[in-house]
């Protein structure tokens, strides 16, 4: 893998007089996709064909940055993939029954952002879904949501 550097300025304080501290970390270069580990992934994986399985595998190596739709063309992924147009849409109604996509036009879904994600998704919802964020007060609550598996508006 690739790997570069950047610097990160961070402000320390020592004895009430603060000053600035350095630190170099690696940072990858390669683009990736988020995969999310939503509660019932496992279930997810369960039902989803080995037709459904090869799409989501290669919808997470072509869904765009900070986009949460992507065009599947039958005969472009099936050339892909070196399989039949008919496996894609039978991998394509897998995916749509376990709500990982749902149709947005002829050839373009939307990929749900709870599962699988191509860029920053926090700084996408505070753009794009502002009331769809739940804010937490403080570590106690957020351990207690954790726990519980749930999210409360606050």
């Amino acid at each position: 893998k690739k790997h570069v550097t950047r610097t990160v300025v961070e402000d320390v304080y020592y004895n009430d007089i603060e000053e600035e501290s350095y630190k170099i970390i690696p940072v990858e270069v390669d683009e990736f996709t988020k995969v999310y580990q939503v509660k019932k992934f496992n279930d997810i994986l369960k039902f989803l064909t080995p037709q459904g399985c090869r799409i989501l595998l290669y919808l997470q190596g072509v869904l765009p940055h900070d986009q949460d739709y992507v065009e599947i063309q039958r005969s472009k992924v099936g050339k892909v993939l070196d399989v039949h147009p008919n496996t894609v849409s039978l991998g394509i109604q897998s995916l749509l029954d376990q709500n990982i996509i749902c149709k947005r036009g002829k050839t373009d879904y939307w990929i749900n952002p709870l599962v699988l994600f191509n860029g920053n998704r926090l700084q996408y919802f505070k753009k794009n879904a502002p009331s769809k964020i739940n804010y937490v007060a403080g570590k106690e609550q957020v351990k207690e949501l954790y726990e519980k598996g749930k999210t409360k508006k606050v």
